[in-house]
This record gives C-alpha cells, sequence and structure tokens, in this order.
C-alpha cells in the first residue's frame, strides 16, 4: 500500500474564521460569567483568587474547544460544567464549615468525569470525520496507541469500520515486553483486521525498541505493510533494509531524519513539520525521490 495523492473537488475553507473566534470568546467570556458570577449569588462571597484561576483555565479549555470545532467534547464538556456547577452550589449552600469545599469537589469531579467521556467521543467521531474526506487528497491512517492491547485492537477496527486505508501502531509503552513479546502483539491485531498495519518504532517515547531480526519476522505477515521507524539508528535502519528489503516499506518518523534515510532507501516520511509547512515537506521528499539529496537537505535546513 502505497501513498499517493488524489484530486481535491471540495473548495477549501479556513480552518479559523472571525465568527469561529468570536464563538470561541464569547464561550470563554459566558463561562466565567456564569461561574463566578452563580458561586457569589448561591454561596454569598466572591470565589478566592486560586479558585478563579481554575474557572478561568476551564473557560479557556472550552474556549479552545469551540475554536476547534470539537463539536461532541465541546458538548459533553459544557454538560459537565453545567451539573457539575449546580451539584457544586447546591452543596455550597448547605450549613457546614466544609459546605463550600464539599461543593467545589463535586463540581470539579463531575466536570472531570464528563471531560474523559468528551475526549473518548471526540475521538471517536475525529476518525469517522477523517474517514470521510479521505478522498480529498490522501489515503489515512489511523492511529492506534494505547499500553492495553485489547484497546489497541478496539480501536484498530473502529478505524476500519470509519473506513480508515490502513492503521498506526506503537510499541507497547510502560510494558517492557520481549522482542518475541513483540511480534505477539502486532500479529495479534494484524490477525483480525482485514486494512494493512504499519508498525510504530519510537524507543524515545516508549522505552522499547524494535530490533532488525524482529522486523524481518514482522514483514513475512501479510498485513503489515511498513515501519514508522523513529528511533534515528542509523545502523538499524541499514540492517533493517538488508534482511527485508521490499518486503517491508520504511518511512522515517523523524523530520530531520527524512534526507539521509530516503538516501538509504526510505519511502518518505510519516511527518509532524507537515502539519506546519506541509508544501516544503513535500517538495523535499520529492526532491529525495528524485535523487537531488543536496536540494532537499538544503531544503530541510531551512524549515525542519
Amino acid at each position: 500500500m502505497k501513498m499517493k495523492e488524489t484530486e481535491s473537488t471540495r473548495k477549501k475553507r479556513p480552518f479559523f474564521t472571525v465568527s469561529n473566534l468570536a464563538a470561541a470568546l464569547l464561550c470563554f467570556a459566558a463561562f466565567l460569567a456564569v461561574g463566578l458570577g452563580g458561586y457569589y449569588i448561591v454561596v454569598g462571597e466572591f470565589v478566592s483568587a486560586e479558585l478563579a484561576a481554575i474557572y478561568a483555565v476551564l473557560a479557556l479549555v472550552g474556549g479552545i474547544a469551540v475554536l476547534l470545532r470539537l463539536r461532541r467534547f465541546t458538548v459533553l464538556y459544557y454538560l459537565g460544567c453545567a451539573l457539575g456547577w449546580a451539584a457544586g452550589w447546591f452543596v455550597s449552600g448547605l450549613k457546614g464549615a466544609f459546605a463550600p469545599t464539599a461543593g467545589n469537589i463535586c463540581t470539579f469531579f463531575l466536570i472531570g468525569v464528563f471531560t474523559l467521556f468528551g475526549v473518548i467521543f471526540e475521538g471517536k467521531g475525529m476518525k469517522k470525520r477523517m474517514a470521510r474526506r479521505k478522498e480529498e487528497r490522501a489515503r489515512i491512517e489511523a492511529a492506534a496507541e494505547t499500553a492495553r492491547q485489547e484497546s489497541e485492537l478496539e480501536q484498530a477496527k473502529q478505524a476500519e469500520a470509519c473506513g480508515a486505508d490502513g492503521i498506526l501502531m506503537v510499541t507497547p509503552y510502560y510494558n517492557k515486553t520481549t522482542q518475541k513479546g513483540l511480534v505477539e502483539h502486532f500479529t495479534y491485531v494484524a490477525d483480525r483486521v482485514d486494512i494493512p498495519m504499519i508498525v510504530y518504532n519510537v524507543p524515545s517515547r516508549t522505552s522499547i525498541g524494535i530490533k532488525s531480526e524482529t522486523y524481518k519476522k514482522l514483514s513475512e505477515h501479510p498485513n503489515i505493510n511498513g515501519v514508522k521507524e523513529a528511533s534515528g539508528d542509523f545502523s538499524l535502519f541499514a540492517m533493517t533494509r538488508a534482511l527485508c528489503g521490499d518486503d517491508l516499506y520504511i518511512w522515517s518518523g523523524n523530520d530531520d531524519n527524512t534526507v539521509p534515510m530516503m538516501a538509504m532507501g526510505a519511502l518518505g516520511v510519516i511527518s509532524v513539520a507537515s502539519n506546519i509547512v506541509p508544501g516544503a515537506v513535500a517538495k523535499l521528499c520529492s526532491l529525495c525521490l528524485e535523487g537531488n539529496f543536496d536540494d532537499a537537505q538544503k531544503l530541510s535546513l531551512i524549515h525542519i
């Protein structure tokens, strides 16, 4: 499965608009007004400076969610705030010296619970939106990245159901398994989905790396398509290329390693910088594919 662009037939619209920004600012201001004003009306005193700062942070979270159009998260977040305030104010209005503290605990507990649900449902919704837009420009690889095998399988199946072209699956962080365990970890999921898998090796983040011999075993699985190699270990990359050849596609996982890795046979980069300078990263990869590594390196030094 090689990545290729398709012509977009939709008119692009700017992500941030004036109305979008105005809505975010309005929600931020309304949040503070309701939170601080409601507390004063119910409790009969102004909030402390510490609590006011917490309210400001909560208001900022809501405003950013509106600005980024995170619809599911926004709805659940504000619902949690409304219920949290209602419960908190009720408890705070009761008699007793501990009542205001208990009210605050009630408020933040409910806000936290609904925020967690908001993150979960927004993640699912985001994969669906990505899948609907996958024909605009390029293929979509949905990330499946948790420390639990069952959770990664669930995420992979969600991605497949939403129409993603493949999954990007990271090594299990925190749980330091053996190389044999890594093979079993990836094949467990690859055996249970019908879309290709790209393995993600980033030992600086997960504290566990994949060896070239392990890559060789993984490359023999028909559903494991390639690897996002972010170890920065060029000896590992060279040995993996020698062992696997074209049975395992390799993409650079670090933007600053793209040119030397493509010079050694990588297909391109699964990039972070492309979110900021997509044109430059695309041009850099095109130059490498043409064999013009000098100009590609100059471009890399400017933008990455």
